[in-house]
């Protein structure tokens, strides 16, 4: 329990406030006892969260209160022992309360001026009870639905009716109302304004069932919504709204809507209305206009100059042409879907304009040569469009989307600080530029173009490239010399959309990766050269060899060969090719110059491999795993001085090395170290006995020792003379204490 006091002397005359709180069901009944001698209480908040006896509570009000705060109040109705004659507010939220006072009872407080319930069971309400009541508030009551009001309520300001279940609001006898709110009244059917409400500044009507509203009598208007509303199909304002800011209407029914002079209007929406015209002459300070969706409208009437409108959208209209050489501080113009428009108008200095979206229109050309600091443009399905010019300069440039255009050019090199660009379905694009340092591009995306090169010059932070159907583009990629390439191929053996094509197709998954550096990308993903996502082998070969700077590719999957021109891969120093089909390498291998690594992975038909494969100078590692049909080792690689690792597990057709294999360096170290371990590998698990003489002591000693040493202990070695039984102890050793590690292996050596 919670007993909070103000003003507190001995919890008797001097006390004006109380706040009191428990969940506590053993609560005690003679606390709130005390509160009827407190006779100068004015402010009480009650949260009891348990029931009480009706009775009980009719002595613990005390008359003086000015403020009653009762949050769950447990009864029906208030106490009739409860005068609350100095009563000013009255709080209920969450109560039981049904009627303000039982059986019947018409307790008038006349100095009631706020009252307040919410998510309680009120049904009804008659502010007769509270002539000079100021602020009424209920809120999701949702079993109210009558509200009595006498024929004059002439000092209500305020009144507040959320999720009701009024059908009918008769507020002609209060003339002095300035707020209404009725949002969620589903029910609402019939709103009764009076003729002349000259203080209403905001209406507040979401979700109703209205037809008609007349606002005329509301000069004064300032807020206007009406969110959701349907059913409207006709709605009137005063001639001259002088102070209205603010019209917020959505899926209403209207047909037309005469906005009259509204000189201070910043704001209006009507979206999915079924407006066919609208007169906006009289707004001419407007700073926001949304008529999204207005399928039927077809000209809306614009003043000569809108010098304070900064956001239009105009989406699904029949709009044909717009003329904004009157907008100068227009940042966002938004017409989607307007199949009809072919004519847009645009200053020669729009300087604010910031993002322009213009899909599925008919204009053939657009000039936005006036708009240098624009951030975003999207002319997605302008099919007609066959020429753009952008800006020189377009410094702010971010977002380009220009999809199933008839564009032959695009010049971007106006624009460093680009982040996406897609072009989907430029079938006529030939020529296509970019600023040589596009430091801030993530992605492109273009498809169909006939493009034949793409620089993408400096593009440090490029993370998605993909490139669909761009058949003549040969070209298009340069990566640093620390990327790398991995291909899985799956092997289609017939095209589902080429049925009569017999050349053999692949559909391929790529990943590529790069390592940060002063000069390097970071593209993580690329997706390309698709001929309706099949790929001929021949134009694989081409542009897998066109990445000049590659460091690092790895072939994986059904392909019958290698790429051919190999050698045009400068830079490249680790090949990997696996499960592959290959029969035999091209002999451009042999120029790798700068080769290091080679792996030839379960290339189960590999039937031979180059003879002049010793002219990789710089191969250090050669791995042939499984290469089963593989029968000679050519002699040529006992030429390569850096070779120090070769392995050929697996390759059971190869009978006999080169004589001359032990000339390599480190080579027949590395040699006895893999036959070792390949046999070992093979032998049957000897577990050391651990009850020889003296052995428990030991191996409980190691053990016991490796508990003082860090988790990331990677090896142990153990030391001595020969015949001390080292062997033997690192075998009983390994074998307790393998279970608990990650990765363990025992290797023994021994050295006379």
């Amino acid at each position: 329990m919670t007993l909070l006091m103000t003003s507190y002397s001995h919890g008797t005359k001097a006390t004006t406030g109380i706040l009191l709180w428990s969940t506590d069901s053993e609560f005690d009944p003679k606390i709130l006892k005390g509160l009827g001698n407190m006779k100068n209480l004015r402010y009480l908040l009650l949260d009891l969260d348990f029931d009480l006896e009706f009775d009980e509570v009719s002595q613990y009000l005390p008359n003086a209160l000015r403020c009653l705060c009762w949050y769950r109040y447990p009864f029906g109705s208030l106490p009739r022992t409860f005068e609350a004659n100095n009563l000013v507010g009255l709080y209920m939220p969450e109560s039981r309360i049904v009627q303000v006072w039982e059986g019947g009872e018409r307790k008038v407080l006349k100095k009631l001026r706020f009252l307040t319930f919410i998510d309680s069971n009120l049904k009804s309400l008659d502010l007769g009870l509270f002539p000079n009541l100021e602020k009424l508030n209920i809120e999701r009551c949702y079993n109210f639905e009558e509200l009595h009001i006498p024929v004059e309520c002439l000092r209500l300001k305020s009144l507040v009716l959320k999720s009701s279940k009024l059908r009918t609001l008769d507020l002609r006898g209060i003339p002095y109302l300035e707020t209404l709110s009725l949002h969620g009244c589903h029910d609402l059917v019939e709103l009764h304004i009076p003729v002349e409400c000259l203080r209403f500044k905001s209406l507040v009507l979401d979700s109703s069932k209205l037809r008609t509203l007349d606002l005329r009598g509301a000069p004064n208007l300032k807020t206007l919504k009406l969110g959701v509303c349907y059913d409207l199909i006709e709605l009137h304002v005063h001639i001259k709204c002088l102070k209205l800011d603010s019209i917020n209407i959505m899926s209403a029914q209207l047909r037309t809507f005469d906005l009259g002079w509204t000189p201070n209007l910043k704001s209006l929406v009507l979206d999915s209305s079924k407006l066919r015209a609208l007169d906006l002459r009289g707004t001419p300070y407007l700073e926001t206009l949304s008529l999204h969706g207005c399928d039927d409208l077809e000209e809306p009437h614009i003043p000569v100059e809108w010098l304070r409108l900064e956001s239009l959208v105009l989406d699904s209209s029949k709009l044909r042409a717009l003329d904004l050489r009157g907008t100068p501080y227009l940042e966002t113009l938004s017409l989607i879907g307007c199949d009809d428009f072919v004519e847009l108008h645009i200053p020669v200095e729009c300087l604010r304009l910031k993002s322009l979206v213009l899909r599925s229109s008919k204009l053939r050309t657009l000039d936005l040569r006036g708009t240098p600091y624009l951030e975003t443009l999207s002319l997605e399905g302008c099919h007609d469009l066959a020429e753009l010019h952008i800006p020189v300069e377009c410094l702010r440039l971010k977002s380009l989307v220009l999809d199933s255009s008839r564009l032959r050019t695009l010049d971007l090199r106006g624009a460093p600080n680009l982040e996406t660009l897609r072009l989907r379905g430029c079938y006529d694009l030939v020529e296509l530029h970019v600023h040589i340092e596009c430091l801030k591009l993530e992605s492109i995306d273009i498809m169909g173009a006939q493009l034949r090169t793409f620089d993408l010059g400096w593009t440090p932070n490029l993370k998605m490239l993909i490139l669909t159907d761009c058949y003549h583009l040969f070209e298009a990629v340069k990566v640093g010399c620390a990327s790398m390439l991995h291909l899985k191929a799956e092997s289609l053996e017939m095209c589902p959309l080429h049925l009569g094509n017999n050349m053999s197709n692949f559909r391929f998954e790529c990943f590529y990766e790069e390592e940060k550096g002063p000069w390097i990308g970071n593209l993580e993903k690329l997706i390309s050269f698709g001929l309706c996502a099949c790929t001929n082998l021949e134009r694989f070969s081409q542009s897998i060899c066109g990445l000049r700077y590659l460091r690092k590719l790895t072939l994986e999957g059904g392909i019958p060969e290698s790429p051919k021109d190999l050698d045009r891969l400068e830079c490249l120093e680790e090949l990997n090719l696996l499960s592959t089909k290959i029969t035999h390498l091209p002999d451009s291998i042999c120029k790798l110059k700068h080769l290091k690594y080679l792996k030839l992975d379960r290339c189960w038909f590999l039937e031979t491999l180059p003879e002049d494969l010793g002219r990789l100078e710089c191969l250090e590692k050669l791995i042939l795993s499984e290469c089963v049909f593989l029968r000679h080792i050519p002699d040529s690689i006992c030429n390569m001085k850096r070779l120090w690792f070769f392995l050929l597990p697996g390759c059971i057709a190869i009978e006999k090395l080169p004589e001359e294999i032990g000339r390599l360096n480190r080579h027949e170290v590395e040699l006895i170290k893999l036959v070792v371990k390949d046999i070992s590998s093979k032998l049957p698990v000897v577990n050391a006995d651990g009850n020889l003489i003296g052995m428990r002591t030991r191996i409980n000693g190691v053990v016991s020792s490796l508990n003082a040493f860090p988790d990331e202990l990677s090896m142990i070695g153990i030391v001595g003379m020969g015949g001390g039984g080292k062997t033997t102890l690192a075998r009983a050793v390994f074998d307790q204490i393998c279970n608990e590690l990650e990765g363990s292996r025992l290797e023994v050596e021994q050295k006379d």
